[in-house]
C-alpha cells in the first residue's frame, strides 16, 4: 500500500470513532451536561455565606440538682401516760355569774346581794335586791331638828340593769351601763301637831354606771365605780302652819350621784 493511500485509511477509522462517540453522546442520560458560569449574584452570596460567622453552638443542658438528703428520723418515743400529761398553758375558767355585796351599802342600812349572769360575752344582766334600813343615827344627822320617834319604817327595795364589760373571761373589765330601780328613801314632814317626823316610801327612777370589776383566777370578784340616778316621788303631805308660825322646810332631791363598791364570788 502507498504511503496515500495508508494516511487515508488511518483518517477514516478517526472518523468512525468520532461518529461512535458522537451517537453515545446524544444518548438520554448519558449525555454530559454542559457546567454554566456562575451569576454574579451567586458569587456574592457565595462570599456572604463565606464571610458569615457560624452559628454558636447550643448551650448544654443544665446539670441536675443533686437529690434532697434523706429526713433523720427521731426514734419514736412512747406516748405519755395521764400522770405525766400536762397542757403547756391551762386556760382561764370562763365565769358567767357573780355574786357581790356593797360594803358601802351596809354603812346607810342596806343589806342585800346583788347577782350578775353573763348572757353573752361583754353583756351582762344584774339584778339586785335589799332591805333599806334608816338607822337613828343616820336620821339625826340628815334631819337634825325633826322628831325621830321609833323612826320610819324599813322597806324592800329592788334594781335590775344592763352592763357591758370589755373583759372577755367574766364580768371583768371597765363597764357601763343602765337600770332601773325601785328604792325607799325616808323624807320628813310636819305633823298635825306642828311636829316634824321622818316617813318612809318608794321612789322610783333610772340609773346610769361606770366603773370597772376584776375577777381573779381564783373566783374573787371586786369593781367599784360612780353613776348617777333620777328618781320620781312626791314628798309626804304636811299640815300646813297657823298664821304666824313657820314649820322646817326640806329639799326635794330627785337627781343624786351613786358610789357603787362590790365585792364577792364568780362562778
Amino acid at each position: 500500500m502507498s504511503p496515500r493511500a495508508a494516511i487515508l485509511a488511518i483518517a477514516l477509522c478517526t472518523s468512525a470513532v468520532l461518529a461512535s462517540s458522537s451517537e453515545a453522546s446524544a444518548r438520554p442520560g448519558a449525555r454530559a451536561a454542559t457546567p454554566k458560569r456562575p451569576s454574579a449574584q451567586t458569587l456574592t452570596t457565595k462570599k456572604s455565606a463565606l464571610a458569615a460567622p457560624a452559628p454558636a453552638p447550643p448551650a448544654p443542658p443544665p446539670a441536675a440538682a443533686p437529690p434532697p438528703p434523706a429526713p433523720i428520723l427521731a426514734p419514736a418515743l412512747p406516748p405519755p401516760t395521764p400522770a405525766d400529761a400536762s397542757p403547756a398553758f391551762e386556760p382561764r375558767p370562763q365565769r358567767t355569774i357573780a355574786l357581790t355585796i356593797n360594803p358601802f351599802a351596809l354603812i346607810v342600812g342596806r343589806y342585800g346581794v346583788n347577782a350578775e349572769v353573763l348572757v353573752a360575752p361583754h353583756h351582762g344582766i344584774v339584778a339586785s335586791g335589799f332591805v333599806q334600813t334608816f338607822p337613828r343615827a343616820m336620821l339625826e344627822i340628815l334631819v337634825p331638828d325633826a322628831e325621830i320617834g321609833r323612826g320610819p319604817s324599813s322597806r324592800v327595795g329592788a334594781e335590775l340593769g344592763y352592763r357591758f364589760y370589755t373583759g372577755r373571761d367574766g364580768p371583768t373589765g371597765f363597764f357601763a351601763g343602765p337600770s332601773f330601780l325601785a328604792m325607799p328613801i325616808a323624807y320628813p314632814r310636819v305633823t298635825e301637831s306642828l311636829q316634824a317626823e321622818v316617813v318612809s316610801f318608794h321612789a322610783y327612777g333610772a340609773a346610769f354606771d361606770l366603773g370597772a370589776q376584776i375577777v381573779t383566777g381564783a373566783g374573787f370578784t371586786f369593781g367599784g365605780g360612780i353613776g348617777v340616778m333620777a328618781l320620781a316621788y312626791r314628798a309626804p303631805a304636811s299640815m300646813a302652819p297657823p298664821p304666824g308660825v313657820t314649820v322646817p322646810s326640806y329639799p326635794e332631791p330627785h337627781v343624786l350621784p351613786r358610789l357603787l363598791l362590790q365585792a364577792g364570788w364568780a362562778f
